[in-house]
């Protein structure tokens, strides 16, 4: 086993403490809890290329650059009155958005990296400071929340977005975006893992040997995973075309889905296809520049799922998604499936 945490990990862990793994010190990676923003129009400092998370809550849209959470990992925002963390575990290259309070006591708290890993997965700390979370599975894993007579040991989750940095300022020229006045002294132009991204190699041992995963796909190949129960389904990035769009229709553990997704975008997005009435729709293109999809009737939605009829409300729900590589799905969902 790479990295073994012997020292650093005692007990109370609900997964199994002999696979958390050190990957820095606690404090090597310091979260970002004082974020700067600015206009789309005053960004100098992305290519098109570039990668970034989205997040809107209520009518705040804030963008996030990879650049930027490749060396941080977490900022603990606050978009309006809500307290977000936006968190991004660099080695397996998943993004998830999470309120920074637990869901029964409403305790207000930032998230810290702890330096500790699961699976290549970040496992981040609140300030009790005794409560660890593993960001994939989206629970508490350690804590005296673990002990605490509640029935939800999750965070609250918010649907993020990932795309490239083009697609973004088209989408969303008028959001907000985060810049590398972070108040630390960071080469953000620089990946700080080499050729990690590209090559055949996971740093540190995951619970299901690498060697045994299904392998239909570079292990290091980002898709979105979609999660209905204790199962994921994956959408591989390189189902969609290099020009242009996908649309899939698909179903999974009984939810009816919609896929849209995009390489010339880097995106990848899924939504639940049932509407409040019980039926089941199905969707076309409407404007292929903006990605905007219409179900049968004509309504149209843009790619957050969000109705652009003024007549009809109903937004797309959302399901439990996010983008990560290939090696992540099987290691943390044995039963994995893939769409083919």
């Amino acid at each position: 086993m790479t990295a073994c945490s012997k020292g650093r990990v005692g007990g109370g862990w609900i997964i199994d403490a002999a696979w958390i793994q050190i990957g820095e010190g606690e404090n090597d990676i310091p979260a970002i809890n004082d974020p700067d923003f600015v206009p789309v129009g005053e960004v100098d400092f992305l290519a098109d290329s570039s990668l970034v998370i989205g997040i809107k809550v209520n009518d705040q849209i804030k963008a996030y650059p990879l650049s930027i959470l490749n060396w941080h990992e977490i900022v603990n925002d606050n978009i309006g009155a809500i307290p977000i963390a936006i968190t991004y575990a660099t080695l397996n290259g998943s993004g998830i958005a999470f309120e920074r309070r637990t869901a029964n006591n409403q305790v207000l708290f930032k998230l810290s990296v702890s330096g500790l890993l699961y699976n290549s997965n970040l496992i981040a700390f609140d300030e009790s400071p005794d409560n660890a979370w593993l960001q994939f599975e989206r629970r508490a894993v350690n804590g005296s929340i673990i002990e605490q007579e509640v029935t939800n040991k999750k965070l609250k989750e918010y649907p993020v977005i990932e795309m490239n940095w083009g697609a973004w300022r088209l989408l969303f020229p008028n959001s907000q975006v985060l810049t590398t006045k972070t108040g630390f002294n960071r080469p953000y132009q620089t990946y700080p893992y080499g050729d990690y991204r590209t090559d055949t190699t996971v740093l540190f041992d995951l619970t299901v040997p690498l060697e045994t995963l299904p392998r239909p796909i570079p292990y290091k190949e980002k898709g979105l995973g979609v999660i209905i129960g204790e199962d994921a389904k994956v959408y591989p990035m390189s189902l969609f075309p290099e020009k242009g769009h996908r649309i899939i229709h698909d179903e999974f553990r009984g939810v009816p889905l919609v896929v849209i997704g995009s390489q010339e975008k880097e995106l990848i997005v899924a939504y639940n296809r049932e509407r409040a009435d019980g039926s089941v729709s199905t969707f076309s293109i409407a404007d292929p520049s903006m990605l905007i999809i219409k179900d049968e009737s004509g309504q149209e939605f843009n790619v957050l799922g969000e109705t652009i009829d003024l007549v009809s409300k109903e937004d797309l729900k959302p399901v439990t998604s996010n983008i990560a590589y290939w090696f992540s799905w099987p290691a943390f969902f044995p039963n994995v499936e893939i769409y083919e």
